[in-house]
């Protein structure tokens, strides 16, 4: 005959005598619930979204317009002031692995993506990653398709004084370029990136306009300080001087004291995210977005250069 062990009862007085009640269920089912309480607060809509306030990311309905103005289908209405596109910015990059391929996103999640970003070997170079492609993602049907293509210059460096492309940019029939100069040569819009849009006349000269220029503030540096959440990356309007009659200069005013903003990247919120209010930003978003993985991808790889080598050496005409 089995010998069994007295049944062992426990009672609402032992939650304190007897640690072992904390870990079982038996004294959980002796106990009620509290009583439900309707919350008399409802949650605000969502604020206007300025720094240090975290905006809710996109739905399909906004993301829906921007995908039909990007691709050249939207045929309604102009939409209304709210008209605001919010993505976070996820990063799968694999670092171990040389040369870094980077893979950004910019979405709602990580697994629905907006925009992606695919790093690709170009033919200028063997040990870089020069090609950028980015593609837009559907937010309805999921399907992809070609929003730009963006190829870095080879063995780039960002330190020597002087102004260079660092990459040319694509859509369909359009070119653009994106470049970078030190503030001794360029003056007020130095060691900003600026975005510009080449078009050609009949006689086939190249002429330039320019329609953004992005800098990085407070202190950011690289993708790689992702989880310390802080920095910026701005990108603005082009303004232009006034001269003393008061017509336009062929100078452009500071854009770190200019108010015209275009997007930003904000590394200061639980995410990271991409924030663009701006309406004559809506048919340029692919160029945008385009420029911003650029600008992360570039000046990511001068960071971790300086990292490992040191300073960088001195320019030698």
């Amino acid at each position: 005959m089995p010998i069994r062990k007295e049944k062992t009862k426990v009672t609402p007085r032992d939650r304190f005598s007897n640690p072992a009640v904390k870990r079982t269920g038996v004294f959980a089912a002796n106990l009620r619930p509290p009583e439900y309480v309707e919350n008399s607060n409802l949650p605000e809509p969502r604020a206007h979204v300025n720094r240090g306030t975290y905006a809710t990311p996109s739905l399909n309905r906004d993301l829906e317009y921007f995908h039909a103005v990007a691709a050249g289908e939207y045929a309604g209405p102009d939409p209304g002031d709210d008209a605001m596109l919010v993505l976070n910015l996820f990063r799968s990059t694999l670092t171990h692995i040389l040369p870094i391929a980077e893979r950004l996103t910019l979405g709602q999640a990580q697994g629905a993506p907006y925009y992606a970003l695919n790093t690709t070997p170009s033919t200028t170079s063997h040990d870089e990653f020069n090609t950028l492609v980015v593609t837009r993602r559907h937010p309805v049907n999921a399907v992809y398709s070609e929003a730009c293509v963006a190829e870095i210059q080879p063995k780039l460096n960002l330190t020597i004084p002087g102004v260079r492309t660092v990459a040319a940019l694509r859509k369909s029939k359009e070119e653009y370029t994106l470049a970078y100069g030190d503030k001794t040569t360029l003056g007020k819009i130095g060691e900003c990136f600026g975005l510009y849009h080449k078009k050609r006349d009949e006689q086939g000269r190249c002429d330039e306009t320019a329609l953004a220029f992005l800098y990085c503030d407070e202190g950011w540096r690289t993708l790689e300080e992702l989880a310390d959440k802080r920095g910026i990356i701005w990108a603005k309007r082009p303004e232009q001087e006034l001269l003393p009659d008061g017509a336009l200069s062929a100078d452009f005013k500071d854009p770190r004291y200019t108010e015209g903003k275009m997007a930003y990247l904000d590394f200061q919120q639980s995410w990271p995210q991409f924030i663009s209010k701006a309406r004559d930003a809506h048919p340029i978003m692919d160029i945008l977005a385009t420029a911003f993985f650029v600008v992360l991808t570039v000046e990511s790889r001068k960071e971790r250069m300086i990292r490992e080598l040191g300073a960088l050496p001195g320019y030698t005409p």
